[in-house]
């Protein structure tokens, strides 16, 4: 899990075959955002640009590959 500096945001990161990393509003507690491509196995780490407009996911699998997520998009 990763809380953006200005705590507007989270993100979530799922285990699994499939996994998906889910952005949430933190006022209304609602999901805003579900973001699927690129990942593998699972999240291992997440963390938010200073300016909250990227998120960076690390993943479980055997290379701990990195995928980039830009949010404006």
């Amino acid at each position: 899990m990763a809380v953006h500096l200005d705590k507007q945001i989270a993100a979530t990161g799922q285990l699994g075959p499939k996994p998906t990393v889910h952005i949430w509003d933190l006022n209304t507690m609602q999901p805003v955002m579900a973001l699927k491509q690129g990942v593998i196995k699972g999240i291992e780490s997440l963390s938010f640009s200073p300016s909250g407009n990227k998120l960076v996911a690390i993943c479980i699998d055997d290379n701990h590959m990195t995928v980039g997520f830009d949010l404006t998009k």
